[in-house]
């Protein structure tokens, strides 16, 4: 099948792990960057402002990248229009690529798309226009059902073989504990109640600058994000690796649910049921529901070595037991929708 990507496409992104897992399923797949070319927004301070201002990108630089797109639509010819958080495309564009392609038009938003920072008038727009609108999220299922969407599908979130697989630790003996996320504040008090504790912890991700200056947590915290093989090896360097939601986007469960068990690490996440449904508790998983839980737990696991490593090996079969893998989510969506 001739497949038009529209999203990022940089290795490690989620949506870029979609477009290997056309690839590896043995469609033609055309890749447009829909992404990069307003990337400058986030670079500038003044951009930014602009952006807050005109409650989006402005229009001439929109309208270049659904330019783009339109010039491949004419050459490809696609059967599938696969689109990943594509805030920019109002209904009218999506009908415009469906009058000049007659592809199946599918779009895919991994986060809340209710969240005002996740969503666009253009957007929401849109939603009525695609033939399938995909979402990890299960309550914004019914959320899409409510704003039009012609047919809903929800995939949940996955891990790319190709990025998120086991390999050697650092060398030297392990963490405790670690963390892979941006600050918010929900995190920072969870984590510094376990740096107070003691646990021996590392905290990769953006933003962490934002703890106060006398944070028990700044010690552990590395200020920079890890991607890929690197953040692979922040998982396998430690016993445990912890596992947020974001309450903002109403998290049940995350692309991390997948990603660290992928990678070989030991998950200790919030315990949710949708998370439990994905790894059994205490065989290939471990979860809490407060701090002093996710504190207690790391301080017991660490002295089970052998738990741990029995955890480890029974989640990384469940990933490949289960596809969660893109590839297998995929096939399976196709085999629905296709």
């Amino acid at each position: 099948m001739r497949v038009l990507y529209l999203g990022p496409v940089w290795r490690g992104s989620n949506a870029q792990s979609f477009r290997s897992a056309f690839e590896s399923l043995g469609h033609d797949v055309v890749a447009v960057d829909t992404h990069a070319p307003l990337d400058f927004y986030g670079r500038s301070v003044g951009w930014r402002i602009v952006s807050r201002l005109n409650r989006g990108p402005l229009g001439r630089h929109t309208e270049a990248i659904r330019e783009t797109v339109r010039d491949a639509v004419r050459s490809t010819r696609p059967e599938l229009v696969f689109a990943c958080k594509a805030l920019h495309f109002d209904g009218g564009f999506v009908e415009e690529m469906r009058r000049a392609s007659g592809a199946l038009l599918v779009h895919w938003h991994p986060d809340d798309y209710r969240n005002p920072i996740c969503t666009s008038t253009a957007f929401q727009s849109a939603i009525p226009a695609y033939d399938v609108c995909v979402t990890p999220k299960s309550f914004n299922v019914e959320d899409l059902r409510v704003d039009g969407a012609r047919r809903v599908e929800f995939v949940p979130y996955a891990y790319d073989p190709a990025v998120h697989r086991p390999v050697s630790p650092r060398p030297g003996p392990p963490v405790e504990a670690c963390f892979v996320g941006g600050w918010e504040p929900d995190r920072a008090s969870y984590l510094e109640r376990a740096a107070a504790a003691g646990v021996d912890l590392e905290v990769w991700g953006a933003y962490w600058q934002r703890l106060d200056r006398a944070s028990p947590l700044r010690p552990a915290c590395k200020f920079e994000e890890v991607f890929a093989e690197d953040m692979a090896r922040v998982f396998s360097s430690s016993m445990l690796t912890l596992g947020f939601l974001r309450k903002v986007n109403r998290d049940r469960h995350t692309a991390r649910t997948f990603e660290i068990p992928a990678s070989g690490g030991v998950m200790l996440a919030e315990r949710t049921d949708e998370q439990q449904s994905f790894f059994e508790e205490g065989k290939e998983a471990l979860y809490f529901d407060s701090a002093d839980e996710m504190v207690a737990t790391i301080c017991e696991y660490v002295r089970r070595p052998d738990d741990l490593a029995r955890i480890r090996a029974a989640a990384l079969a469940r990933c490949e037991r289960d596809r969660y893998s893109y590839a297998g989510r995929l096939d399976g969506l196709l085999r629905r929708i296709a």
